[in-house]
């Protein structure tokens, strides 16, 4: 990506500056970005190289699977091409494309291919992320398929990109343009094709390791989705940070940040957790008594619990367990 920058004088720091992503804090092996700030980041090289298709199909061209970390080493280990395709599909979110891939099916439910949906690139993006992934499949390939390229065609949505017949001569099968949806469709038998680095048991590895990092992903996007479910569930008295962190498997210090990102602190939501299992207990519970379900909820005093309990619903316990059982009551 860089070099191709470059040709537009345009420097990687600069790029980075505009998207508001610290360039060290994603250059390191391993680093993480977050969707937002990867959607960013290609608003920036996008405007940055206007115009300039060779230099985005030059850039994915330049990503080799092992690039991809955890997902590229799934694909290389799995056994054949469909098995490649519904990895890759299942766990996209570990790749930096902005389009999302589904697999292509015929009727008796054989993967034929590939099919992309649009709908969540604006239309100043589109053109930059197809012909970016035209190069990163075809480099795919290379590094992943012994043999012929396994698409008899792909289909794109957008007109023929400036220059394509002189950079895209070489592809390896047949790009129309103009097509009224995009579509990777396999040669005949393709799909089968054995892969030359299959291994089941790396694959497996490799997979379950995939499917970890994308839970961990939509853990950091609903941190406090997780952390109140986690809160909802405990039976005995609410857990610390330090014990809520562990058991998402955080350090305090990394929960308490995600939840600042997210406009919440763990008091908070601490707090919601207390009402809604108060709530609960009072009208399930009915022979509780006030000062077991106080102590339930972490409070060393009873008189504690009755001053929260006001505070959430503007009347004490007992009364709004009398008020509630009765209006189940009268339903009934």
């Amino acid at each position: 990506m860089r070099s191709s920058l470059l040709r537009h004088d345009v420097s990687w720091n600069d790029i980075c500056k505009d998207a508001r992503v610290e360039a060290l804090a994603i250059e390191h092996p391993g680093a993480k970005i977050y969707a937002r700030d990867e959607w960013r980041l290609q608003t920036s090289v996008a405007n940055a190289t206007a115009g300039d298709a060779r230099a985005w199909y030059e850039m994915g061209n330049r990503y080799c699977l092992t690039a991809y970390g955890t997902w590229g080493l799934a694909l290389l280990s799995a056994e054949t091409v469909a098995d490649a395709v519904m990895i890759a599909t299942s766990y996209q979110e570990l790749t930096y494309s902005l389009l999302s891939y589904n697999p292509l099916r015929d009727g008796g439910g054989t993967i034929r291919g590939l099919v992309v949906d649009e709908s969540n690139v604006p239309e100043s993006l589109r053109e930059f992320c197809l012909v970016r992934d035209l190069g990163a499949l075809r480099r795919m390939h290379d590094g992943m398929i012994s043999g012929p390229f396994p698409f008899e065609s792909v289909s794109l949505t957008i007109p023929k990109p400036a220059g394509w017949d002189e950079f895209g001569r070489d592809y390896g099968c047949r790009v129309d343009f103009g097509a009224e949806r995009t579509m990777w469709t396999f040669a005949r038998g393709a799909e089968s094709r054995r892969l030359p680095m299959a291994d089941a048991m790396s694959a497996e590895t490799y997979v379950e390791q995939c499917r970890q990092e994308v839970n961990r992903g939509r853990l950091a996007r609903d941190i406090g989705g997780a952390l109140a479910e986690f809160l909802r569930g405990c039976k005995g008295p609410q857990p610390s940070v330090e014990e809520a962190a562990r058991h998402l498997g955080l350090s305090k210090r990394t929960l308490n940040r995600r939840l600042a990102e997210q406009n919440l602190n763990f008091s908070l939501i601490l707090d919601q957790s207390r009402r809604q299992r108060a709530e609960k207990l009072l009208l399930m519970r009915e022979g509780m008594s006030i000062e077991t379900i106080g102590e339930m909820l972490g409070y060393a005093e009873t008189a504690s619990f009755t001053r929260a309990f006001k505070r959430w619903n503007g009347t004490a316990p007992l009364r709004f367990r009398k008020l509630r059982l009765a209006d189940l009551h009268a339903a009934h």
